[in-house]
Parts: structure tokens; sequence; C-alpha cells
């Protein structure tokens, strides 16, 4: 066998178990994907004469690039009254032949809704039926069409060349019959705007409830028509993105941001060619509609966006010491491949948001620019983003990585990731804005290097009325307090669509003298970093774990056991009373979960095994120092230690009408996208046999631990002969993870199990030694999973296997009318 070979060999059991989480072959997982808009011919305001006759609604779904939307995705029509606690019935939708007619019933006032057929996409139009004549007013911007808050805000200034001036707003007021138009009068106004009904403005003069009526004199011939709104103190209307960018990014302090336009991605916000070229005017990109913009400024010469200057960056708030200990190493050894510590950002908000339902994807920023076919091992090819050399978005920042993380790390752990919209500042609000990061496509996977959606870095930051989607994460929350998600709906996570935890921790003190349990199970009294030291106790302790090479299970757990305590002396994030110190709050209220990769919500805390504290097992690193970086740096010299910590604690409620829609087949829960591997190359080009004996499965079983006890606790679901698992909750991580969650609203308990927990500890000591050398190395690399993330258990709550909102969806409906009951 040659040298390489047999390092391969040998580093296969611990690289695979560094997080204990990888795949070695590609499996396409696919979902049925949404259409991502609806388009239609419709202004805000549309007058309907009452008449036997029916109207015909037209409008068509708007599918992502080369992504046919699945099932669920037939566009159908609704129709409510304006004013929800009206009985009467003004309109009714008719369907004949596959077309959707409106029926005009009596004069009245009502919202017409098209939507697909799951819900989750819609536009809306006010509509006015009409006898003998009708008076509509609207701005010459079209609304997003799109609002799950009902009330429409304008900040009080505009932008004129970075400057902050009163703001005005051109309206269109028209008449039907156009011959009353000459009869329109303003009939009162509020104290804080302006009319200029011939040139058809509305000038803001202070802040504060706004309201106008318009009359034609004689209600018998046209209602009288009021326009009313809310002008928030401070605001900036955002028209365009420089706007955006002089509120954000470039502003130290920030601006009170009102959008008054969806910022889009290319396709979306341009109008294209047959040929998928973008379509020029005066050399200029021709706009779809006069409410969306372009997300970037797009070179029509160059055709590329240059976000460079215009990003926010901010070093990383979470533990940083492999970083900063790699960066070091590498100095000394006179190499040059130093990782960064900078976090990328698409838009970072200091102050309220008002999104008016408007849109902002940040797909020309965060997504892949090239793609590559792939094979899918079934003889048909799959295409999948891939990144470009000057994408700015590649993925997380590294945790802990083995290898060069700039050039194919062997295994990496994720820290902090890139992020589209980061909320940093106290008593901040975010309002009814549709954030996602990209247009995806089918595969979950595609979300890897996209970052989060949306991170908050505060306390008393509010998020309402809000549509979170598209992230490998899609709401991040670490170190801050009393967050609020409150009648929003976040959807479509590579792993988890909210993630909580803390960037506080604590880093072992190991001048400490601890007692620890011997194999024979007699105390030890040492100082920890002692007992950690390379040919030390610790260290011979583990070398016959991973071997198997003990007498006795019970004392093998006992000292493994009193080993992690040390590390995660829990009194140390404890206050006088033994309460845990919480360094995180939220409170999730009536709000919707919607397809992620692992599960709904994590609370994480730090891996926290030896081998981050002090490389034990040092075999492991007799191992290691074979290697070498592309530099020709030896990994040994590259060694870190201490990396890791005891992580302070959050705790979650969740209440009010809160729903996991988050049902997936047991095969397709996928925790590969926690970590990137290159091992499959590795351990294929030594022989190509390793891809029958390495699988996930068989490396790190934990999520075949999880499907097994949901079994057996009634939390599996069937269908068609196919498993399907929810999982509202994880806690990950490894370490001591004393979060809390509280679910205060029964309507959500009844469908929840208990917590399902799983020691790996308890699986891994049954396991022997191995009869031949394969089922040896399995054996080893299953148990060398929690010399790395430690040896507290990871636990789990699944919903109820009866099949509670299986094959649901959420309705953005039920969002709205919260919004107008005011729940």
């Amino acid at each position: 066998m040659t040298k390489k070979n047999l390092i391969i060999l040998l580093l296969i059991p611990f690289l695979i178990a560094l997080l204990g989480v990888v795949t070695i072959n590609t499996t396409f997982h696919f979902i049925d994907n949404d259409i991502i808009a609806i388009q239609w011919d419709y202004d805000d305001t549309e007058a309907f004469k009452l008449q036997d006759n029916l109207y015909l609604l037209e409008a068509v779904g708007v599918n992502q690039k080369n992504y046919p939307a699945g099932a669920g995705n037939t566009l159908v029509w609704s129709i409510r009254n304006r004013n929800i606690e009206d009985d009467n019935v003004y309109g009714e939708i008719v369907k004949q032949d596959q077309h959707y007619y409106l029926k005009t019933l009596a004069c009245g006032e009502v919202i017409i809704t098209c939507s697909n057929e799951k819900g989750t996409i819609f536009k809306s139009m006010h509509a006015i039926i009409y006898e003998n004549g009708a008076i509509l007013i609207q701005t010459k911007i079209r609304g997003s069409q799109n609002n799950i808050d009902q009330t429409i805000y304008y900040g009080e200034y505009d932008l004129e060349n970075q400057n902050k001036i009163k703001a005005s707003v051109d309206l269109e007021i028209t008449a039907v019959p156009k011959s009353i138009s000459s009869l329109l009068r303003i009939e009162n106004q509020t104290d804080n705007i302006e009319i200029d009904l011939m040139n058809h403005t509305l000038e803001i003069k202070d802040a504060g409830f706004a309201s106008f009526t318009i009359s034609c004199g004689d209600e018998n011939i046209a209602k009288n028509a009021t326009y009313s709104f809310e002008v928030v103190e401070n605001g900036v209307n955002v028209y365009s993105y420089d706007d955006l960018l002089n509120c954000s990014n470039y502003s130290n302090t920030g601006e009170i941001i009102v959008l008054r336009k969806s910022f889009e991605s290319l396709e979306n916000a341009y109008q294209m060619s047959a040929s998928g070229e973008v379509l020029l005017e005066d050399g200029k990109p021709v706009l779809k509609e006069n409410n969306v913009e372009c997300f970037g400024n797009y070179n029509p010469v160059t055709k590329k966006f240059n976000f460079k200057n215009e990003i926010y960056r901010f070093v990383t708030t979470y533990n940083k010491n492999y970083i900063d200990q790699w960066n070091q190493s590498v100095a000394t050894s006179g190499g040059s491949n130093y990782i960064s510590t900078e976090i990328l950002v698409g838009l970072h908000i200091q102050k309220n948001f008002y999104g008016n339902g408007y849109t902002i994807n940040m797909h020309n920023l965060t997504y892949p620019t090239e793609i590559i076919e792939v094979d899918s091992g079934d003889g048909t090819f799959v295409s999948i983003p891939h990144l470009a050399k000057d994408d700015l978005f590649r993925g997380p920042l590294p945790f802990y990585a083995l290898g060069d993380h700039n050039n194919m790390p062997l295994v990496e752990a994720f820290g902090q990731d890139n992020i589209g919209m980061y909320v940093e500042g106290n008593d901040i609000l975010i309002n009814d804005v549709y954030v996602r990061n990209c247009d995806f496509g089918n595969r979950l996977a595609n979300l890897d290097t996209v970052g989060t959606v949306l991170e908050v870095s505060g306390n008393n930051i509010k998020i309402m009325n809000a549509r979170l989607a598209n992230g490998k994460n899609v709401l991040r929350s670490f170190s801050s307090m009393h967050v609020e998600v409150i009648n929003s709906m976040l959807s479509y996570a590579r792993n988890f669509l909210v993630s909580l935890g803390t960037n506080e921790y604590i880093l072992i003190d190991g001048s400490k003298t601890y007692d620890f349990t011997d194999l024979n199970g007699n105390l030890t009294s040492l100082q920890i970093e002692d007992y950690f030291q390379t040919n030390g106790v610790g260290d011979n302790i583990l070398n016959a774990y991973l071997q198997a090479n003990f007498s006795s299970k019970e004392n093998m757990k006992k000292a493994l056991l009193s080993m992690q305590r040390a590390l995660s002396n829990e009194k140390l994030i404890q206050d006088e009373e033994n309460n845990p110190i919480y360094k995180g709050s939220m409170k999730i209220k009536d709000t919707f979960f919607y397809q992620s990769g692992i599960a709904a919500i994590s609370l994480e805390s730090m891996f926290n095994g030896p081998f981050l504290y002090s490389n034990i097992p040092s075999v492991i690193w007799e191992v290691l120092g074979m290697l070498e970086t592309q530099e020709g740096i030896p990994l040994d010299s590259l060694k870190t230690s201490k990396i890791a910590g005891l992580s302070y604690p959050v705790e979650l409620e969740i209440c009010g009408n809160t729903k996991f829609y988050d049902y997936k087949t047991t095969d397709s829960v996928d925790i590969s996208g926690l970590i990137t591997e290159n091992i499959s190359k590795f351990a294929q080009s030594v022989d190509p046999s390793y891809e029958g004996i390495i699988d996930i499965d068989k490396i790190f079983p934990i999520k075949q631990y999880l499907i097994d006890k949901a079994t057996t606790q009634g939390s599996i679901y069937t269908d068609n002969g196919k498993t399907y698992i929810n999982l509202p909750i994880a806690y990950y991580g490894g370490g001591l993870n004393l979060s809390k969650v509280e679910v205060s609203t029964e309507d959500i308990t009844i469908h929840f199990n208990p917590e399902i927990e799983i020691d790996l500890i308890d699986n891994y000591l049954n396991l022997g030694q191995g009869s031949n050398t394969v089922e040896m190395l399995k054996n080893m690399m299953l148990k060398a999973v929690t010399v790395v993330t430690g040896y507290e258990p990871f636990k789990f709550v699944c919903m109820k296997g009866d099949g509670y909102l299986y094959g649901e969806t959420p309705k953005i409906s039920d969002l709205i009318l919260n919004n107008i009951k005011g729940e």
C-alpha cells in the first residue's frame, strides 16, 4: 500500500467524524418549487360597472428561470369585502371552462385576489363595483399589491442628490365615466398633507395619520373616494437602488426606510429577449413594471454587477479562534493563504423598515453565476449552481477546518455566514417586506452558499407581517434579547428556518483542578490542562475509547462524562440560584414554517469535544502531521487548540397560531448542509470500493437513530408507501445545551411529541473492536464523532405522526386576516 493510500485510510475515520456529518455520494433531493410571482395588468384600484355580464379575470404565474413550478401552482381567484365586518355580498368569483370571472351583484368595495392553489403566492387589487360612476385614487407608481399589513406607509422625506427633502407623491385620480372628471373636488384632507388636484400631486408636510377625500359633489352619481395612509416620522421613501444604499450601507447611523418599489433579480426586473438578453432602450435596460427596480447596478456593456463597493462588511461576531490561530500560524510559516474574518452583507439596516409588501430579492449578489451539469446517477444530468471566481457570497466562515480553508479543505465546520439583510441595533421594527436571498430552483442544496436571509443583532427587534425565504438559514439570531417574530412566514432553508444561539461562551480555565474518573472507576484530581495534554491520562482514555480497548462500559462512560463535565461546567453559565443565564431570547407568534432541509428551528451550542480543546487523542495528529497545505506547510505546524467553549443558552417562546408545514420524507432529512467535505474525492481516488463502504448512515447514524426513535414514539406519518417526518425543533451542537423552549399555546403542544434524546455514547460503547479491518474502521469512525463534538446528547422535537397539516401549505390570506383583525 502506498504512503498516500495509508494516510487516507487512517484519515477517513477521523475526517468523517470531525463533525459526524458527511456524504460521500451526491444525492439529489428535489422539491416542488412554487411560482415566484403573479403578473397581471390591473391597477391597485379598478372599477367594475354593475351588470349581468361577467368580467374575465386574467393573470399568469411567473416561474423561476429554467424551473417550471410544481403541483399546486395553478392560479385561482377569490373575493372578500374590503371591510371584513360588512356582511353584504357585492360580487362573486365564477369559474367556467377553466377561466375565472367576476360576477357583480351590488355596489360596493371588494378585494379581489389571485393566488396559486397552495396560497403561498398572491396578488390583490381593490375593486369598486359601481352603478352610475366611480372615483379612483391611486399612486402613479403601483403599489406592491402584495401587502400583508393593510396600512400603507409613506416616509416623511424623499432623497434628492442624497439630501432629504419633504416627500411628494404623484397621484392618479380618475373618474368613470370620464364625463364627471370635471366635477371632482377635494372634500377634505388632514392637516399634514397638501393635495394639488390639478397636477395630481400630494405633498407631505408632517408625520402621522393622513387622509384625503375626493368627491364629485353628488354621491348618487359616484361615491366619495378616500385615500388613507400613515406618514412615518423621519422615514425616507426608497424608489431606487441608490436610495436603498444611501439609507443603509452608505449611512453611518442608517435611515428609517419606507419601500416604494421592489428590488428584484435581473430576470425579474428587466424585460428580456427570446434569447435571454436584457432589452435596452437608449442604452439602458427596460424595466418590466414601474414599481420594480433591479437589485444592484447592472452594466449592460460588461453584462455584470459590481457589488464590491456596495456591500457592508463587518468582522464576524461568532467564535473565530480557529481563524485567528490559523492566520497567525500562516504568518509564522511564511504562507499567504489567510482566512478572512469578514462577513458580507447585502443590506445593513439600523432603523425601522417598512416594506409595504414589496420584495427585496438579492439573487444578483448571493447566487453563484455559473452552472455545471452533474450526473445524477441514473444517466440523466442535473444543472447545479457553481461559484465563479468573482462571486462574493461563497458560503460561511469556518468554525474549524481540517486542511486549507481556501483550497478544498477535507472537512470544514461552519461559523457565521454571509447575510442578505443584517438588522443591527435596538428597538427596530421590520414590517411587511418579502426578503429572499435568491431564486434557487428545485433543490434546497442549491442554497449552500447564498447565506442567511435575515440576521438580527440587538435587543427588542420585531419582525412583523414579513416573508423571509430562500437561504442556507432563513433567520438567525445570536446574542439578541427579546426578538419577536409575529404574523410572518419563513420558508425554504437548506438547514434551518430559524437558528438561535449565542456568541458569548466560556473558555475553560485549564489551571483549575477537577476530579476525573479513570477506567477503574476511581477519582483522580488533576489540573484540566494536565489531564488533556498529549500522552496524559485523558489522551490514553480516548485512545482506548476509539479502539474499544476497555473492559468496563460503565467505567468508560463515567470517564468520558467526567471529561465532558470538565469542559462543560454548567455552573459557569448559571446564576446564584442555579438558573441558566440566558444570553438570547425570541418569541414566535402566529408564524408559519414551510420547507426546511433539517428542522424548522435550531437551538445551537458550540461543539466542545476534547480534540478542539487540546488535539487529543494524539494518534489523530500523528497521522495528520504527514499532510501539507498547497503551499507546502505541514498541517502539524498549523495545529490549533482551545477552539471551543461552553455556550450560553437561549430561550424561545412559541405561541399563538404558529404552524409547522414542514413534512419531508425521512430519507430527505439532509444534515450535509452543516459542513463541507472533499473526502469523497480523496477516498475514491484511493479505492472506488470506498463508495460502498463509506456511507453517511454507517459513519454517523444520528439520522437513523432519530428515525428509529421517532417511529417508536409515533412521530412518523406514512402515505403511499413513503414515510414522512416533521421536525419543529432541534437542539444541536454536541456541547452542553441548556437552551429552553416554552410552547404556551395548547393548540400547538397537543401536536408535539416529547423530546427525543439521542445519546451517542450509549450506542457507541456497545461497538467492539471489529472482526475485520472494515468493521474496525467503521466502529472507530462512529466513536471519533464525539471526540470532536463532545458527549452531550442531541435532542429533537417531532410532530405526532397523525398527519396534522400533512399535505397542507401556509396561506398568506391567513396572515392578512390576522393583520386586519389586529391579532
